[in-house]
Parts: C-alpha cells; sequence; structure tokens
C-alpha cells in the first residue's frame, strides 16, 4: 500500500515557516524508496500517455492510438502544431507534454493499480488534516492530479492556475531520479524584481505552492537523458 511521509515536530515546524515566507514548500521523501521506485518505473514504462498540446483557450488532447499514428501527414502535422504551439508561448499561455489522467473515473479500470493506489495515498483524510494544519486551508476536498512526462521541447509557459475559486495548493511530486539542472524541466517563480527562484525536478520529492502563485516549467533539453516524470495537479477546498 501507498502511503504519504508526513513530517511531524521541527521539520513540520520549518516546512510551514517555509511556507508563510514563500507560498512554498518542498517534503523530501514523500514515499517509501519502494513505492517511489514502483512509480517511477510503472510510468517510465507506460503506454497510455496522451499528447497535451494547449495554447490560449485551446486545448488538443490526442489519445496514445492518434499520437503513434505513423502516417507521415499526420507526423507532419503533429510537428507543425508542436512548432506553432512553441513560437507562440511568449505571447499567449501555451503547454506541451505527455499526461496519463488520473481521475477516479480513469482509474476504475484499475483499481488495485499504482496510481489508484497513489490517488487514494494523496485523498487520505490524515493528508487532508496534515495539510490543513500546514497551510491554514480550512477544509480540503479532493485532488485534481494527472500524470506528467516532459520529453524534449516540452514546456508550461507562464500562468498562476487562476482564475479557479476549487484549487488551494499545487502540487508537483517529482519522480525524475538524477536529474541534471541543465536539462531544463525547471519549475519556475518570477518576483517583481525579475528574480528567478525555482527548482529542478526532483525524484520522490513533494513540491507545494499556494494558488494563486505565478510559475512555468522550462523546456526540456535534447541533452536530457530522460523524461520528465511526475504526479501533478491540485488539492482543492
Amino acid at each position: 500500500m501507498i502511503a504519504f511521509l508526513l513530517p511531524e515536530g521541527d521539520e513540520f515546524d520549518a516546512l510551514q515557516q517555509q511556507l508563510d515566507e514563500t507560498g512554498r514548500c518542498s517534503i523530501q521523501p514523500i514515499l517509501s524508496e519502494e513505492a517511489a521506485a514502483e512509480v517511477e518505473g510503472f510510468l517510465a514504462a507506460s503506454e497510455e500517455w496522451c499528447r497535451i498540446r494547449g495554447i490560449g483557450n485551446q486545448r488538443f488532447d490526442l489519445p496514445p492510438e492518434r499520437e503513434r499514428d505513423p502516417t507521415p501527414q499526420v507526423l507532419e502535422d503533429h510537428r507543425a502544431i508542436d512548432q506553432a504551439i512553441a513560437s507562440d508561448s511568449s505571447k499567449s499561455f501555451a503547454f506541451l507534454y505527455d499526461a496519463i489522467p488520473m481521475t477516479e473515473a480513469a482509474l476504475t479500470p484499475a483499481p488495485d493499480g499504482l496510481l489508484a493506489q497513489l490517488r487514494r495515498a494523496m485523498t487520505d483524510p490524515a493528508v487532508f488534516r496534515w495539510l490543513e494544519r500546514l497551510t491554514g486551508e480550512p477544509a480540503l476536498t479532493g485532488v485534481e492530479i494527472q500524470a506528467t512526462r516532459f520529453t524534449t521541447g516540452d514546456f508550461l509557459s507562464l500562468h498562476h492556475d487562476g482564475p479557479n475559486v476549487d484549487r488551494k495548493i499545487a502540487t508537483v511530486l517529482g519522480l525524475s531520479r538524477d536529474w541534471s539542472l541543465d536539462w531544463g524541466g525547471n519549475l519556475l517563480f518570477p518576483s517583481v524584481d525579475d528574480r528567478l527562484e525555482g527548482l529542478s525536478p526532483g525524484y520522490n520529492r513533494l513540491d507545494l505552492f499556494m494558488v494563486p502563485q505565478f510559475h512555468s516549467v522550462t523546456a526540456v533539453s535534447p541533452a536530457a537523458l530522460r523524461p520528465r516524470l511526475a504526479v501533478s495537479g491540485w488539492f482543492l477546498g
């Protein structure tokens, strides 16, 4: 069974202080080493990824079978869409990545699978109570999450997750082992004086930040030896 490892005592106090000062904090490890390795391996081997493309208010989700269509014209169309989205990302909210849905409905066919277990761990009432103490949010009610995979060129442009009254705490459960800063995929937070703060993709690390808060994920470099893997989304209230 997958379960979160929730710090208490001095470590909890330090996390709370960091959250109060910056609006974000990180917990590592968040899973047992065995559970983290199992989920990482499952995501790395999965063939159920859907391609997620978006720009402005438009979103284009392709199931695996359509994304893998070898027809030359289809492949060229996909490349053209990706290039158009990437080239316009500085003007509009845009994103390119792969995802596996982790809604209750999507996970129903495999109720004992690793992703279903992970969703149950994230929605454990004890986790909600712990997060409520940490953040001061009065009543968390659920999660909105998906597994994500960023390969070469994939990115998420600057945004703040709003307006959405239900999203209270953004979360990224990193599953990118031995990631190099030079590989990109970094979670960045801009400040008012043009400084940047952020996090390189982590392994078995839960990054939390309060919503709304501007952030972006930089494009993954061709130098990256493997994809950036995570489970990302929000705790809802």
